[in-house]
């Protein structure tokens, strides 16, 4: 097939488009590079340096995966990972922070639940989606259970420094997986806390 990838050069853009070229499938990925690095480009894709809000779509695809987007999943983590910016996700600052003797915060008393996804299952889902021809469904895509930022402190063995809390932030994030399970028969399988230990 022949599939368009916006934001194909970011995090999970570029998970997306490893797997699709592995396929065979014919990949194209649009990027303004805001987030999306050039070192992210996959063997196999062809990439354009271009803004989707201003863009004319002369090819005709088969597929458009839409990544080109502030974030519509959970925190999402694992290889391509920001670390640095005002997209990056906890796992991924607090990682390059670990990397550079930086101070890891949080921003209140730690008990905020997040759901923690790793990639992979992330992009296992997307591909069941074109694979099923699940169209027109809107799919919570996450782990399914949530931990606090405590937590995860205490799996990366840190001691963080508390700030106050920002206004606004949502004390809990859990993923309703429901409508995944019944139309592509997927569940999130990979642990934050297995994950951890490899790094």
């Amino acid at each position: 097939m022949r599939i368009l990838v916006t934001g194909g050069a970011g995090f999970i853009g570029t998970n997306l488009i490893k797997r699709l070229v592995l396929q065979g499938h014919e990949v194209t990925s649009y990027d303004n590079y805001t987030t999306g690095k050039k070192e992210n480009h996959i063997k196999g894709c062809d990439y354009y340096d271009v803004d989707i809000t201003t863009c004319t779509f002369e090819v005709d695809f088969d597929i458009v995966f839409h990544m080109a987007a502030i974030a519509r999943f959970y925190n999402v983590y694992g290889p391509y990972q920001l670390t640095e910016g005002g997209y990056t996700t906890l796992i991924g600052r607090w990682l390059k922070n670990i990397e550079k003797g930086l101070p890891c915060e949080i921003y209140g008393d730690g008990s905020k639940r997040r759901d923690f996804t790793h990639v992979d299952d992330i992009i296992e889902a997307l591909i069941r989606i074109v694979d099923r021809e699940k169209y027109g469904y809107i799919f919570e895509l996450g782990r399914g259970k949530n931990i606090t930022v405590n937590a995860v402190a205490n799996m990366l063995n840190i001691k963080p420094i508390y700030k106050a809390d920002k206004p606004g932030e949502a004390f809990a994030t859990l993923a309703d997986r429901t409508e995944a399970r019944l139309h592509l028969e997927w569940d999130a399988k990979i642990n934050l806390e297995d994950y951890l230990k490899t790094i």
